[in-house]
């Protein structure tokens, strides 16, 4: 006698409850274009990074728009050094 087909069985829908992780909040630092900018808390360990800050150095002091005006191959990095601390307000 041949056996009984039997149903497939559907696979248990398992639900895991996990508690989001918190978002940290972004820190807005404000770029002001007008503002006196001079050198600041920075120690840039990577080679590349202790040119460019000795490069920015050079231009300060000076607004961040006189900064961008000298070293245009280096805005990002003056906007970053503002961020981090390494440029301040006078």
């Amino acid at each position: 006698m041949p056996e009984a087909k039997k149903a497939p069985v559907a696979a248990k829908a398992t639900t895991t409850t996990t508690t989001p992780k918190p978002k940290k909040k972004l820190v807005v630092v404000p770029v002001s274009m007008t503002a006196t900018y001079v050198q600041g808390a920075y120690n840039p360990k990577a080679a590349q990074n202790i040119a460019s800050y000795a490069e920015v150095c050079k231009a300060l002091p000076g607004t961040y728009k006189e900064v961008q005006a000298k070293l245009p191959e280096h805005t990002d990095f003056v906007g970053y050094l503002i961020r981090r601390g390494g440029l301040v307000e006078k």
